[in-house]
């Protein structure tokens, strides 16, 4: 059983979620740009995480997450009623392309998608379900994100290099923009590459950020406020084969 993840503001508990806290969403979560969201979509939130991060660097902004695995949905309940900012946080079970409320619009979207397409899949159907996904199913999501959106409403993602540059050509056909991009990577000399990128229907010169390292030449960890300052009570020092970050 996964032990609950305490954060500076809050705490995960994690038990029943098919995927548990990992360093991706915990990077994104510190980077995304939503200071100025007032409605702000976690799509397939887990534990709800990345909606908790949300709302403790966003003051203001009214959070959804929505989740297909019940499981997930019970743990992320727990997360947002036993936080300080629970007023302000919802979760909805089902499938985002089938979202209920097509009037509501975001906007900031915020996401840890899932990475595999047509891959083979995990024995564990809930992981596999949550990391893996169908040809189609980009597409589709970018069509929503474009009825769903607000305005000047903004996509905020990380992912493998390789899904960052199919995201890039799907967002260009609906007329949205890459505006700020930043490669995560474990450490100097390592070649396990994540990008932080967001698109925005706002046309605005592409920012293109330097990279971030979890950690320096000699193993520890980076000391940058990007990942630290708000959310951890201690540094993190292991990152388990399933992408878990462990408080020691």
């Amino acid at each position: 059983m996964s032990k609950p993840f305490q954060f500076k503001q809050f705490i995960i508990h994690q038990e029943r979620a098919a995927f548990k806290v990992g360093t991706d969403s915990a990077v994104l979560g510190a980077w995304a740009g939503i200071s100025g969201a007032l409605r702000i979509l976690d799509i397939g939130t887990g534990t709800g995480l990345l909606a908790l991060m949300c709302a403790q660097r966003n003051t203001s902004a009214i959070i959804r997450g929505i989740e297909q695995d019940a499981l997930s949905v019970s743990d992320a309940e727990m997360n947002f009623l036993a936080s300080p900012w629970s007023p302000r946080l919802q979760v909805l079970q089902g499938d985002v392309l089938s979202f209920p409320d097509k009037q509501f619009k975001f906007d900031y979207f915020i996401c840890n998608p899932p990475y595999f397409l047509d891959s083979l899949k995990s024995p564990d159907t809930r992981k596999s379900d949550a990391r893996h996904t169908q040809t189609g199913w980009f597409e589709a999501l970018v069509s929503l994100l474009d009825q769903q959106a607000a305005e000047e409403a903004v996509f905020g993602a990380v992912m493998p290099e390789a899904l960052f540059m199919k995201l890039d050509i799907l967002f260009k056909k609906q007329a949205w923009h890459l505006i700020r991009s930043r490669k995560v990577l474990p450490g100097p000399g390592k070649n396990r590459t994540r990008i932080l990128a967001e698109w925005g229907r706002t046309p605005n010169a592409e920012c293109k950020e330097p990279d971030f390292y979890i950690r320096n030449a000699t193993g520890n960890n980076t000391d940058s406020e990007l990942f630290y300052k708000y959310f951890f009570s201690k540094c993190l020092t292991v990152c388990s084969g399933e992408g878990n970050v462990v408080d020691t």
